[in-house]
């Protein structure tokens, strides 16, 4: 939101992600076609952290992708959230028009999410349609951006364990058994994971949301665990290794017939 025309710009967010912050603020400056003066935010994770006594101070890489479009980091106190009265306030009547807007349309369901997005966009574009002369006004005074955006990703370097998983922002993934023990580099976006080894990108995942959660796909496993069944009953993530709700009534089915027997025959099925 640009405080004195009140224009206003959105997009669909699942986390407060750092990837998710700057991919927002890079996407609202480069539809302007300028940059503020200022950038104020609240006192999320993404862009500060804690110093003690509940002060909190900005990050660096906050900092850094700010410096690049020569950009002022600022923010309300925290508790304060009415120092940002200008967001909330548009966030707030923001819902209210997209909660009017679905009641007319009827439905709440959308066949894809381009189309729902298409769908916030032309509620945004009519907010802004009488906020014209006091943005042209606001864009005079903004500057220039600079001649790229940023990066909207964050390498990590990371080694694959003997699980053939790999951990990334407090998440763990599975992949191919083959780069076990191997360096990879882990782009984490806003929504996903992209995997290179060699220069090669060679696994695409949807981002965890959260901390301390698992993605694992039995196909990057099988063929250890075929060699050694046994690792089944101890697998920390042996949940995963059901893919759906058929592939867990025949375990159950194979421990009551075969007992002891069930690991190995169910691994030989998921083979």
């Amino acid at each position: 939101v640009l405080p004195y025309s009140n224009w206003e710009t959105g997009g669909i967010c699942f986390s407060e992600s750092f990837e998710a912050l700057i991919g927002g603020f890079q996407a609202a400056v480069w539809e302007l076609g300028k940059a503020p003066k200022l950038h104020r935010t609240d006192n999320l994770s993404a862009a500060t952290h804690e110093l003690g006594d509940g002060a909190r101070t900005f990050n660096d890489r906050y900092l850094g992708a700010l410096a690049h479009y020569r950009v002022e980091a600022d923010c309300n106190t925290p508790g304060r959230g009415h120092e940002n009265g200008d967001v909330e306030q548009a966030h707030h009547r923001f819902k209210r028009a997209v909660e009017q807007a679905l009641l007319l349309r009827g439905s709440r369901d959308f066949a894809t999410r381009v189309q729902y997005e298409a769908f916030l966009r032309e509620i945004l574009a009519a907010r802004n349609r009488g906020r014209a002369g006091k943005l042209r006004e606001e864009l005079e005074r903004m500057h220039d951006l600079p001649l790229s955006r940023l990066d909207d990703f964050r390498r990590e370097r990371v080694r694959v364990s003997v699980f053939s998983t790999l951990r990334a922002a407090e998440n763990v993934y599975s992949v191919a058994s083959r780069l076990i023990g191997e360096w990879v580099e882990v782009r984490l976006y806003a929504e996903r994971i992209e995997v290179y080894y060699a220069g090669d990108r060679v696994a695409e995942m949807e981002r965890l949301r959260g901390r301390g959660h698992a993605a694992i796909d039995y196909r990057h496993l099988i063929g250890s665990l075929i060699r050694k069944p046994g690792a089944f009953a101890r697998y920390r993530y042996r949940e995963s290794l059901f893919p759906s709700l058929v592939f867990r009534y025949a375990f159950d089915a194979l421990e009551g017939r075969h007992g002891g027997r069930a690991d190995l025959e169910y691994v030989r099925i998921l083979h």
